[in-house]
This record gives structure tokens, sequence and C-alpha cells, in this order.
């Protein structure tokens, strides 16, 4: 009921709303559609924070990768995996009410929450906090110099965390566990293996960014629709 909300909060259920984005572009596009809550920060809070990693990590790991790969078997590679539906993998640590989806709207009620819903100020924070709780059991040592890099010592496993996105660079048995770690723990959608074998992908989209496996390294480009936006601002002309 929407009494225990204002009992519990003294305010009224935090707003919400669908939001659909395009991840992909106009050629290629991929659609998703969320249900968020509206709750905007009106203040600094360090509680709400979640850190986020320097792009000079993905050009680490690559490195690393390119220093290690192998034209034959075996040799470092790539995987990416992502993490579906990230923040509803989390709990809040306080009460959050929200209002419910028209669709499923009833008069007088309202939603609590069981799990963090993208929109809420803590969702990052708490989502941050369940990743890093799950890699540690998995015997990952988290980065000092920024908390979304990651090593396993003992399977010489690189790992850097951006959002929902994991980017790991080992060879294959480690990968191997690692793939069978993460499905373990979390709602995964498997993007790839990046590597120099036949079964291997030669081209993955990593942050947007289109990495491709060739002959001579491996090469780097840009998030392509950094283009289509330049077009559509600055005009044909």
């Amino acid at each position: 009921p929407v009494s225990r909300c204002w009992m519990a909060t003294g305010k009224k259920p935090i707003g919400g709303r669908w939001v659909d984005v395009n991840k992909g572009d106009s050629a290629n596009p991929n659609i998703r559609c969320r249900y968020v809550a509206k709750e905007i920060a009106h203040f600094k809070d360090d509680s709400f924070f979640a850190a986020m990693p320097p792009l000079e990590c993905l050009r680490m790991l690559l490195s690393f990768a390119a220093t290690g790969r192998s034209h034959g078997r075996g040799g470092l590679k790539v995987l990416v995996v992502d993490a579906r539906k990230a923040h509803l993998h989390a709990s809040p640590s306080r009460e959050i009410f929200v209002e419910l989806p028209p669709e499923r709207g009833k008069t007088g009620f309202c939603a609590l929450l069981k799990r963090c819903l993208y929109g809420t100020r803590d969702a990052p924070a708490r989502w941050e906090a369940f990743l890093t709780a799950e890699l540690q059991k998995m015997g990952f040592i988290r980065g000092v110099a920024s908390p979304c890099c990651f090593v396993h010592e003992t399977r010489n496993i690189r790992c850097m965390v951006h959002g929902d996105d994991f980017i790991f660079v080992a060879e294959d048995g480690d990968l191997d566990f690692i793939e069978k770690e993460m499905k373990e723990s979390f709602l995964v959608k498997v993007v790839g293996r990046l590597g120099g074998d036949v079964q291997d992908l030669k081209e993955i989209s990593i942050l947007n960014r289109i990495i491709s496996w060739t002959e001579y390294g491996i090469d780097y480009e840009a998030d392509p629709r950094h283009a289509e936006i330049l077009a559509r601002d600055l005009g044909k002309g």
C-alpha cells in the first residue's frame, strides 16, 4: 500500500517510466527496454558513488593480449561477458518504494523493491559491491589504482569491469574456468572470445569499440556511432 511508503519515508513513491535505448546503430539496431525509477540526486553523497575505469584499462588489457598472442594454439585471448539486467542482481540497503508501471498499476498500491532498480541513486554502487564480492569469491584481487580492475594471480587472469561489461584476458583453460564461474554468479551473455584459433572470433565489439584480431596484431577502431552523430549534427554540407 502507498500508505506504507508514506509511513516509512514521509514521501510518495518514486516515479518510474519505460526507457527504450538503441545500443547499436541505424544499420544494426540493438534495442533495450527497461522500466527505470526517476530518483534524481539533488546533493552529493559518496555512498552513492560507483567507479568507472579509465579507457586506458581496456588498452592495457589489449596490450597484454597482443603481447601474449599466438599464431598457433594457445596464447592469451580476450573474453567478453555481458551481465544482463546488472543492477537487478544486487539488493537495496534501504526501503525503496516505486510507482508500478502503468500496465501493472493498481490504485493505492506501489512497489517495494527486493532488488535494485535502474534509476535509483544507489543502484550502481550496490551493483559494484555485489560484483566485487562475487569476483573475490572466485579468487580475484581488486586493483588499487582502479577498483574496476581485477587480477587472479594463481590463474593469471586479468579483468576489467565497465558497468555491466566484463573483459577478461587469459589462456583458454583459464577463460573456460571464469566463463563457468560467471554463469554461476551472474545472469550473463557470453559475447565471445577473441583469439587466433579457428573457433575464435576475429572481430568483437567492446564498449562499442571494434577490436579485430589480425595477422599483424590487434586493431582498435573507435565507436562507429561517432561518425553517425557527426553526420547528423553537422549536416550533409
